[in-house]
């Protein structure tokens, strides 16, 4: 260990400055329904993990007769959940001098959890002065008040993460807590007993984290940056690797962890448990990759990487070579980004020393999700198939812009909706003999087998032949017109156009479609005399494409489709500059600053600022913004956790706020039941 550490703590009824600690590190820690296991808490000053903390016993009370108090913890450096825990009415005595929770790692996206806690009062951390990533979540405590008299604006240092997360408390509905602050001069509090501490109220040194006791960054109760020789630093000393993003280790100690060690320009050595992106593991140290980086996906020895699940799909997540087989077969449980979440993870696979077997997998448009996949090596001499392409019914494309080498036998069959020439074309850029390509559709080629009579019987497999033109191009609209298709029973024809946004002009067909819908294009419907159409509702200065495919009902090979053609729209206004700002500097000049519009809907080539000479009348700007009550107005909803506030319906935003809460509730239910935690984010 890199020394020790001599730290001032508060307890309950003591100053700052009466009690000095020599600093004990300790692992996670999971108190699940045993009482006596709170003492493994005892003298902890930083627990480098997480902490849970689960006593379903509602006869067992922290305070009489037992006063569990741990005032020398300090610091949490991934989360902290109170979950089911009805004996407990605050926290304020349990961890009086909590300071930091880093959030290193999340649950979901949270670093502070209260869930189901039936009596709690008062979250009473009073010590609490940082959350430095990740948000709040508390849910379903009926007793629970001072959410709102909390500023937590103050603590949570990562504004993507407010405001915290508040469902079923007490403080939630107006009227039912006397949340009084009325003793604090800054009018926010933890509990009537417990006013918030403020940074700004105290001179710590820049580089404490938390509270300190003193001016000089040997006095800080958490570092900001890291701990090392009794004081805080903005970086280790040279030779010494940074550890956990909290102190400073040696080599040795690095490696008897079983660390690994890489030295990045921009934050100097650090001990890791996995390389960082764009480095690879060389031994015990981390160097960078050589051009793109290299990830070999080995699955616990098996020849054979069966997926039937989104789940089992992500164990594929950044892999570039995978040594054995994989056979796709996912015909349930996809989402509406169904493409999207292929892409993301099938997109860096470059090399299948094995098979692929794609099968049933009735969402599956086009085989571009393996965007970077160049070489399949499966061996005949082992009866090992390179490629098994089998009864995927809306299978429309294999890879449109490269060139995939394929060793062993193919069997491309049942795929109703995938024309004949672009099997043609993937075994030619597969480099097979001339006799093998000649041979593809009939019986007798054990090597290569794609019968016609299976593959693309059920759609038109002519190539494009409707001519399109643009016309009365606006800023939010474009005029579409068409070439009509030719058929005897004009009755039977249908135009469906197509279109969407884009920032390229090299799409295909199939870019971010899927059987299941939920992808980018948007189609629209007409009868055999409609031949013109105005779509409306388009963003300015956007580029967008657009194609038209005729077909004929009752005969799913007749029809035809255009070329993807793009237009640019025209510029219009630009919203409203956001976040302006006035300062005075002076008795006669003023700093007016402000951000870009959010739509610029152009190139924005001046802006133009106005000033009025208006009165000035004391009694309206010095109101009480809060009157003589200490409520705060409610806490809003916020949007998706941890990014940007989306522009969405309420039904929309309702809906994914609730698969959000059910989401986190099992991963908290994974982790107190099964004893281990369910979707981390790091």
């Amino acid at each position: 260990m890199a020394g020790r550490i001599f730290l001032i703590v508060i307890l309950a009824s003591l100053p700052i400055g009466s009690l000095s600690l020599e600093e004990r590190v300790c692992s996670s820690r999971e108190i699940k329904n045993c009482p006596q296991e709170l003492e493994r808490l005892r003298n902890c000053t930083v627990i480098e993990g997480s902490l849970l903390i689960y006593i379903n016993n509602p006869n067992f009370y922290f305070n009489e007769p037992h006063n569990y108090s741990f005032p020398e913890l300090r610091e949490i450096t991934d989360y902290l959940i109170l979950y089911r825990t009805p004996g407990l009415r605050s926290l304020a005595q349990l961890f009086p001098n909590l300071a930091v929770i880093r959030g290193r790692e999340l649950l979901g996206d949270y670093a502070l959890l209260i869930h189901e806690n039936q009596n709690l009062e008062d979250i009473g951390l009073s010590g609490l002065t940082e959350i430095q990533r990740g948000g709040v979540y508390l849910k379903l405590n009926p007793q629970l008040c001072y959410i709102r008299s909390v500023d937590w604006s103050e603590i949570v240092k990562l504004k993507s993460y407010l405001p915290p997360r508040s469902i079923g408390n007490k403080d939630d509905k107006d009227g039912l807590c006397l949340s009084d602050c009325n003793n604090c001069s800054g009018r926010d509090c933890w509990s009537v007993r417990q006013c918030q501490k403020k940074l700004s109220d105290r001179k710590c040194h820049s580089e404490c984290a938390g509270d300190c006791n003193g001016n000089t960054a040997a006095d800080c109760l958490a570092c900001r940056h890291v701990y090392h020789g009794g004081s805080c630093l903005e970086r280790c000393p040279r030779g010494l690797l940074k550890y956990l993003d909290r102190r400073c280790v040696d080599e040795s100690f690095c490696f008897n962890m079983s660390q690994l060690k890489v030295n990045r320009s921009s934050s100097g050595l650090e001990c890791v448990k996995d390389c960082p992106a764009e480095y690879e593991k060389n031994g015990s140290v981390c160097t960078p990759c050589d051009g793109p980086c290299k990830k070999v996906c080995v699955f616990d020895g098996t020849e054979k990487l069966e997926i039937e699940s989104t789940q089992k799909l992500a164990r594929l997540k950044g892999c570039t070579i995978v040594n054995g087989s994989l056979d796709i077969t996912l015909s349930r449980g996809v989402s509406e980004n169904f493409t999207q979440e292929l892409k993301s993870i099938l997109g860096s696979i470059e090399v299948i020393n094995g098979g692929l077997s794609i099968r049933r997998c009735f969402p599956l448009v086009s085989l571009d999700v393996f965007s970077k996949l160049r070489e399949i090596n499966g061996d005949k001499a082992k009866d090992l198939r390179g490629l098994y392409i089998v009864d995927n019914e809306n299978l429309q494309a294999l890879w449109s812009n490269q060139t995939v080498i394929i060793k062993g036998s193919m069997l491309i069959n049942g795929n109703h909706k995938l024309c004949n020439d672009k099997i043609v074309t993937m075994v030619i850029n597969a480099g097979r003999l001339e006799t093998e390509i000649n041979d593809i559709n009939t019986n007798s080629n054990t090597s290569i087998s794609a019968p016609k009579e299976t593959n693309g019987d059920q759609v038109s497999c002519m190539p494009a032949s409707i001519g399109v033109n643009t016309t009365h191009v606006e800023s939010n609209s474009i005029q579409v017109s068409w070439s009509p298709i030719s058929y005897f029973d004009h009755r039977r024809i249908m135009y469906v156009l197509f279109y969407r946004k884009t920032d390229r002009s090299n799409l295909t067909y199939f870019d971010d479609f899927s059987a299941c819908g939920g992808g980018q294009w948007i189609s629209v419907d007409f009868t055999p005399d409609e031949t013109t159409h105005v779509i409306q509702g388009l963003q300015p200065y956007t580029l967008y494409a657009f194609y038209v495919r005729g077909s004929v009902r009752g005969n799913n090979t007749a029809g035809e489709v255009s070329n993807i053609s793009y237009v640019l729209t025209k510029p219009d206004s630009p919203s409203l500059p956001e976040k302006p700002q006035v300062a005075s500097l002076a008795n006669n000049s003023l700093n007016v600053s402000w951000e870009k519009p959010a739509r610029e809907n152009g190139i924005v080539a001046f802006y133009v600022i106005k000033v009025y000479k208006q009165d000035y009348r004391r009694n309206n700007y010095e109101a009480d913004c809060y009157g003589s009550s200490t409520k705060r107005d409610p806490i809003p909803t916020p949007g998706p956790p941890g990014g940007e506030k989306a522009e969405c319906r309420a039904d929309t935003k309702k809906d994914f706020d609730t698969e959000h809460d059910i989401q986190l509730e099992d991963a908290v239910v994974n982790l107190v039941f099964r004893g281990g935690p369910i979707d981390k984010h790091v």
